[in-house]
């Protein structure tokens, strides 16, 4: 009979089996802390991010649907904390402040900073009686400035002086009046850990006057040949007059596409273009343009630059009241951004489309009136599964909130 070898694990063996539990140990921890380090990185990104929007929303809407009559800027250094306020006379007669504070601990992130005092950062806005004198200290409690604290991504106290570090710093603000009346104000952000550096744009006119026919908004509508200079001003080849009243429907005006010049902006993350353009193919009109764009909802919030010059030039060679923009966006705030840009103009005055208000009805493929003339056959084969994925509602009361306020050719 075979004898069974009794001797059990040698010592090598035992030691060759230590090594590779902690080398694949080891190699997890990495994996597992590399991992936990990009989900804190890409959470401060989602933080920071909502933050610039948030500015930018109360901000910068704020300065473009009142519009701002004059405006003037100052900055008052003191040690360590600089204060930055932009003065706003709007033109329905109110007056808007925008604060800034920096003030900067010593450390290694600011060395010049004050040992004295603790990192502060805050940004203030709102409607004031009076201006704030900035150059007062303590600066003037004002219950209708509304404060925006910078968000909280990590902070250490420094050793030798007990004070507190943040993490995330304002590191720079830069403001000025361009030639064109233009208000631009930079706010820049810092973080040791984020490669990116990320700031905040604001963009407002100053000052930006109407002529010739008003529409009920801050714009003029646009011609074909230029843009309306008096009442009696022409409407583009083939359209109606750009004040008509929105029907407060979704989609505002009736969807008739026959005989129209089709431009189709779908989105990546809802409807693309080659999808929305081989459901609308057959309905009368005449595709002259489909893209799948990328949506980014940053502080800038501009639609694309080329497809803002897509849409001019269409509405310059065929006239405004012969296009319509079919958009095939995920989220309501998407879709409101690219309708008030071909409605009303570009509200972040970065692209071609800045103070000009084409008037364009623009529909959403989700719209009632587009999806019924649609053959549901076509619907569910190209569009169906992606209705499912996104809040029909929520973007239709975006669209429809859009065309109550602005104005536009409708058949």
């Amino acid at each position: 009979m075979k004898r069974l070898n009794n001797k059990g694990i040698t010592t090598i063996e035992v030691i060759i089996c230590f090594i590779l539990v902690v080398t694949i140990t080891s190699a997890m921890f990495a994996t597992v802390s590399s991992f936990n380090q990009r989900r804190i990185i890409e959470q401060y990104k989602e933080e920071i991010y909502t933050y610039k929007n948030l500015l930018t929303k109360d901000i910068q809407d704020d300065f473009i649907k009142v519009g701002i009559a004059s405006v003037s800027y100052s900055s008052n250094v003191k040690n360590t904390k600089t204060t930055h306020s932009v003065n706003c006379v709007m033109k329905d007669g109110t007056k808007r402040q925008l604060i800034i504070i920096q003030q900067f601990s010593q450390s290694k992130y600011h060395p010049s900073g004050s040992p004295s005092v603790d990192d502060y950062y805050m940004i203030k806005y709102g409607t004031v009686e009076d201006f704030v004198d900035i150059k007062q200290e303590p600066l003037r409690e004002e219950a209708e400035l509304l404060e925006y604290p910078i968000p909280e991504l990590g902070s250490t106290k420094n050793e030798e002086t007990g004070k507190t570090v943040k993490d995330f710093s304002i590191n720079n603000v830069w403001i000025s009046i361009s030639d064109d009346h233009i208000l631009d104000i930079y706010i820049g952000f810092y973080h040791p850990e984020l490669t990116t550096r990320y700031g905040v744009q604001i963009i407002s006119p100053v000052n930006y006057v109407t002529t010739g026919s008003e529409t009920g908004n801050h714009f003029k509508l646009y011609d074909s040949d230029s843009v309306v200079g008096s009442s009696s001003s022409s409407t583009p080849s083939g359209g109606s007059s750009g004040d008509s009243t929105p029907s407060g429907v979704y989609g505002a005006c009736p969807f008739k596409p026959s005989g129209k010049k089709i431009m189709i902006i779908g989105d990546r993350d809802g409807f693309p273009g080659s999808a929305i353009e081989a459901a609308v193919k057959n309905l009368g009109g005449s595709v002259i343009y489909s893209s799948t764009t990328v949506f980014v909802n940053t502080a800038a919030g501009a639609v694309d630059l080329e497809v803002q010059q897509k849409v001019k030039d269409a509405a310059e060679k065929y006239g405004a009241g012969n296009v319509i923009v079919i958009l095939g966006t995920a989220e309501s705030e998407a879709t409101e951004i690219y309708a008030e840009t071909f409605m009303n103009g570009d509200p972040t005055y970065a692209g071609p489309l800045a103070g000009v208000a084409l008037g364009i009805p623009v529909y959403h493929i989700l719209t009632p009136e587009v999806k019924a003339k649609i053959d549901s056959e076509i619907w569910d084969e190209q569009l169906g599964i992606m209705e499912m994925t996104v809040d029909v509602e929520d973007i239709l009361k975006s669209l429809d909130d859009s065309n109550e306020m602005f104005p536009k050719y409708c058949d």
